[in-house]
This record gives structure tokens, sequence and C-alpha cells, in this order.
């Protein structure tokens, strides 16, 4: 019976042997999980933030109209007269070097025909000359050396040659002033000097009226060919939006009576001349559209420019990591830890500003530690 229970009492040692030690080893498993876990999992002391999108304002909201981005306006040469005939119609799409209208020519014509009556008296003229030159010519060749007669007509020969002179002389001169005439009725033609539309014909000139000189409508143009390039937004700005608007920025340009719809365009030129507007200081400003389809000179519109102080994107130090050359910090990409390399420059003693590598929208760590790797899942907040 001794040997008995001190048998059942072993058995007994062993089994509550058997347990520790089964329950030391899940522990340890159970430890082991956890701290792999744990390695691939975001605890809850890790600051992710998301970099803000800029919210529009009215520093960054610009007012103007659509312009053609170029014209040719053509005033009347009072100097040639009255306008003869005019070749197009307002609205007419015309190409460049097209005629546009004509000043009076029947003085020039006037002239021209006199010059043709001029020149032919003056053939005639050198002809007749030349005719007698070899009459006499031809006379005193056969004369006897030392006859009376050959002084005279050897005077005869000469008279007729500087007459014939005079003649060519006179030719040269018709055929400059021709010359000249023709240029002047060449240029009594006005043609366009760009593909565009015309506009604005003044309807007293396109009946031919003439314009005296300092007269009130000599200032007052004929027409203006309008450029049917892609049209352009004019307008004015701050001073406070000068400082920060800058040639080739991009704009986005909504018009107010076209509906769900924007165009794209980029900053032309900003004048360094203020004007006053009141006691308000404003400048010109010109911006250039990517397309202009469903626009029309004349419509207002409104312009959101990428202002650098709403586009800049400020980290702490904290956030940033190097290794080697290599500058990164880490982002928040599909529930997943990431590795994004930067390019920074310093703004103070606690921010760096990001040139390159995050954008609005992006969220980054800003308190890594070397416990945080590419690949580790991020708790969801």
């Amino acid at each position: 019976m001794e040997v008995q229970r001190e048998q059942a009492s072993a058995e007994k040692r062993s089994k509550k042997t058997n347990v520790i030690v089964t329950i030391v080893v899940a522990l340890f498993v159970v430890a082991a999980v956890g701290g792999v876990i744990a390695a691939n999992v975001m605890n809850d002391k890790l600051k992710w933030v998301t970099i803000a999108k800029p919210a529009p304002d009215k520093l960054n909201t610009v007012k103007g109209e659509i312009v053609p981005s170029d014209a040719q306006t053509i005033y009347q040469d009072s100097s040639k007269g009255r306008i003869q005939q005019v070749f197009v119609n307002e609205g007419q799409v015309v190409q460049k070097g097209a005629q546009l209208f004509q000043y009076e020519q029947s003085n020039i014509d006037l002239q021209l025909a006199k010059k043709a009556v001029d020149q032919k008296v003056a053939e005639a003229n050198r002809d007749e000359a030349q005719k007698i030159i070899d009459s006499l010519t031809e006379q005193v060749n056969r004369l006897e050396a030392d006859s009376d007669k050959k002084p005279g007509l050897e005077r005869t020969i000469s008279q007729q040659e500087a007459n014939k002179q005079l003649a060519d002389l006179q030719l040269e001169k018709i055929k400059l002033d021709q010359d000249q005439l023709n240029k002047k009725k060449q240029d009594s033609i006005v043609y366009s000097t760009m593909d565009g539309v015309v506009g604005n014909i003044d309807a007293d000139r396109a009946q031919y009226t003439y314009t005296a000189p300092g007269s009130d409508k000599e200032d007052a143009p004929v027409m203006t060919i309008y450029s049917n390039s892609t049209y352009q937004m004019e307008g004015t700005i701050t001073e406070k939006q000068k400082s920060e608007m800058a040639v080739n920025q991009e704009v986005r340009i909504k018009a107010d009576v076209v509906s769900n719809q924007s165009w794209k365009g980029h900053i032309l030129s900003v004048s360094d001349y203020p004007t006053h507007q009141g006691k308000k200081v404003v400048y010109a400003f010109k911006a250039q559209l990517d397309d202009s389809e469903k626009l029309y000179p004349g419509y207002h519109v409104t312009a959101k420019v990428d202002l650098p102080s709403q586009m800049e994107i400020t980290i702490p130090r904290s956030s940033v990591m190097k290794k080697g050359k290599t500058t990164y910090v880490y982002v928040a990409k599909k529930g997943k830890v990431q590795k994004q390399e930067v390019s920074v420059e310093s703004k103070d003693k606690e921010t760096y500003t990001v040139l390159t590598g995050l954008e609005h929208g992006d969220r980054y760590l800003t308190n890594p530690s070397s416990d945080v790797h590419p690949g580790m899942k991020i708790k969801k907040d």
C-alpha cells in the first residue's frame, strides 16, 4: 500500500511539472508572437500629419476680361487722301496679306498718264536727235578733209548730241517719277498684317468720305483686325498680389457666363508701373490661355493663381531622416509605411521647406523612430 501511495504521488508531481512547463512554453510563444505583431504594426505614439491643401482666398483670385491676343488698329493717313474702296466686311475672317481697303488713286493715275506722255515726247526728241546725228555724220564722212562745210556740220552734230543727252536725262527722270508714283499707288492699298477677324469698321469711312486733317474724326480708326489666335485675359492686381505673382505662373480661369468649364493658362506679363483706381494702387497683368474655345472678347472671367506662399510645403525637422546622401520621410500609402525621398532647404531652426518629393494631401510621419521601417501596417484612426 505504501508503495502504491508513493507511485501515485510521483505521478501527480510529474503531471504538475508538465502543466507548468506547458504554461511557460505557451507564455513564451505568446510573447514571441506579440513581439512580431508589435514590430509590424505602428504604435499609437507615432504622429501622422496630412499636408493640407491651400484654401482659396481673395489673395489668389483675380478678375479681368477676355481680349484678343493681338490686334491691328488701322487709322486713315490723311496725306493719302480719301478712301476709295473697302474690300472687307465687319466680322469677316481674313488672312495675313489680305487687301483691306484702298485710298483714292485718280490723282496718281492722272500723274502716271502725264508721265507717259512726257516719256513719249522725250523718246521722240532723242530719236530725232539720233537721226540728225547719223545723217550729218554720213555727210561729214563724204566731204574732203579741207572742205569748208565740214566745221559747220560738226557743230550741228555736237548740238544734236547735246539734245540727245538731254532727252536721255529726261527719260531717266521720268522713269524715276513713274517708279515713285507706282510705289505710291501700291502703298494706297492697306493690307492685314495678321490672320484674324475684321471688326469696328467706321461706317462713314466705309462710304469713302474724306476726313480732313485736324478734324474730330481724324484719330478714329478705319477698322481693327483682331487676331484669331488663342485669347488672353487682361485685368489688374493689388500690391500684395503683385509681390507674389510672376510670369509663367499657372492660372485656372472661369467665365461668368460659361458654367461647369474652366481653362488653363499662365501669367504672360505683370506691369511694373502702377495706376490708381480711386485711392487703390493697382498693376495691370495679362494671362495667356492655352485654349479659348467658347470664350469671346469682352467675357468677364475670374482666375485662380497658385501663389508661392500658399503652395509652399513646410515640415518639422524631426520628420526628416538621412542615410548617406539620401534624405527621406516616411509617408502613409495604402495603409502601410513607405519611404519617400525628398529635397529640402532650411526655413528656420525647427522647419524645412520641401522643394520636391511631397505634395498637398500627402500624409507623413512627424516623429519617426528606429523601430519604423517600410511595409509596416498603420493602425486606422
